[in-house]
């Protein structure tokens, strides 16, 4: 079952790890100076993925961040590197959600990885082609997809197309660099089924509004819909949302911010010292070593689930076999998990981030076994 909070740790820490993938239906929205990209997260079929991205999204870790590889008519890679490309330090891994009936064809949006199936982090990748050669076979896990492009699927196009160069390690960088202005979750206003997008004049007096009065919440909420307009933020929005999000303990969005205004302020900026030194009094991220205490855990792999109306009977009875092997052993490394934050030997930071492993653990656990009975199912139809 899913750990419930605990009283030592700050409750708004730890949303994320007791959110139900049900409440993950989102639509985002990234700006380029290129053009908008709005894509939809499939929360049903890849729940930790979605729920990783929404974690980025929420702390404003992709604004300010680059597409750092491009290759024509094929994909387009973004969500690791700043406008420096200096890499950005990214959460904890999420495990491969390959086996989730999705492709990656053409208009869909991938987790990217190294070689270990289970590293996905920040970075992700849309398809451009039908590279089906990165979906999940037997023998190979592939890329994760987990949601699709519903709007500026012709930007990337042109995006892609871009001259390139390598940098450092990067390859196929594009030139000019196309930075991500901003990523938001949207919240569409609908009338009569069509979408409502608001008036610029009427975002900017919003974020005026809440300014002056001192709403902290108020002025982030402004500052997400001058984002989602796509409206590029001056320097005392910069600085309003970081104040605002120091206030209301959401560091990373204010390191975040500050950043992005840091790389584009000139010497003469009249707020650059200001934001200099707001930048400075941030506390030092802190670093989990959650890995090394829950290391003796050993998390299992998700097998691969045929399509039960093309599967033999071979296949299905092997897939049988593999499954009660990982529900197994998903169980035991959840339980050790468990004792391990159980033990209260962990601080803060690491029992977050082993709750959140647990956490994990127990909703893939749920999502493999679906897709397992939904392919058994369909198997038995079609003999």
């Amino acid at each position: 079952m899913i750990r419930p909070t605990f009283a030592r740790l700050a409750p708004a820490l730890l949303l994320a790890a007791a959110a139900s993938p049900a409440a993950l239906a989102l639509d985002a929205r990234i700006c380029t100076p290129q053009g908008i990209i709005e894509v939809t997260v499939d929360e049903q079929s890849a729940p930790l993925h979605a729920r990783n991205f929404q974690r980025y999204v929420e702390s404003g870790f992709y604004s300010g961040t680059v597409i750092h590889r491009v290759v024509a008519g094929s994909m387009v890679q973004a969500g690791g590197y700043d406008t420096e490309l200096e890499r950005r330090r990214p959460s904890d891994p999420v495990a491969s959600e390959t086996s989730n009936g999705l492709s990656n064809r053409r208009g869909t949006i991938a987790a990217s990885r190294s070689a270990d199936p289970d590293s996905a982090t920040s970075q992700f990748f849309f398809n451009l082609a039908d590279n089906t050669h990165l979906d999940a076979t037997p023998a190979a896990p592939g890329y994760t997809v987990f949601g699709r492009v519903t709007a500026g699927l012709e930007v990337l196009d042109a995006i892609a197309a871009l001259p390139t160069r390598n940098v450092g390690d990067l390859e196929d960088v594009p030139v000019p660099l196309v930075e991500l202005a901003s990523v938001t979750i949207l919240n569409r206003t609908t009338l009569f089924g069509l979408s409502i997008e608001p008036d610029p004049a009427e975002l900017e007096a919003g974020f005026d509004a809440a300014a002056a009065r001192g709403d902290a919440a108020a002025t982030l909420a402004a500052v997400d819909e001058l984002r989602r307009g796509c409206l590029t933020l001056d320097g005392r929005q910069h600085l309003a949302e970081a104040e605002a999000a120091i206030e209301l303990g959401r560091i990373d969005r204010a390191r975040y911010g500050l950043e992005q205004f840091l790389a584009r302020a000139t010497p003469r900026d009249p707020l650059l010292v200001r934001a200099q030194r707001l930048y400075a009094s941030l506390p030092v991220p802190r670093v989990s070593n959650v890995e090394d205490r829950i290391a003796h855990c050993q998390r299992p792999p998700a097998p691969s689930i045929p399509q039960g109306r093309f599967a033999e009977l071979t296949t299905m009875q092997l897939t049988e076999t593999a499954m009660l092997r990982y529900r197994e052993e998903g169980e035991r490394y959840v339980r050790c998990v468990a004792q391990v934050i159980d033990g209260g030997s962990l601080s803060d930071l690491e029992a977050i981030d082993a709750t959140n492993r647990h956490n994990d653990m127990v909703l893939e656990l749920r999502q493999v076994a679906t897709r397992y009975n939904e392919s058994v199912r369909a198997y038995k139809a079609a003999q």
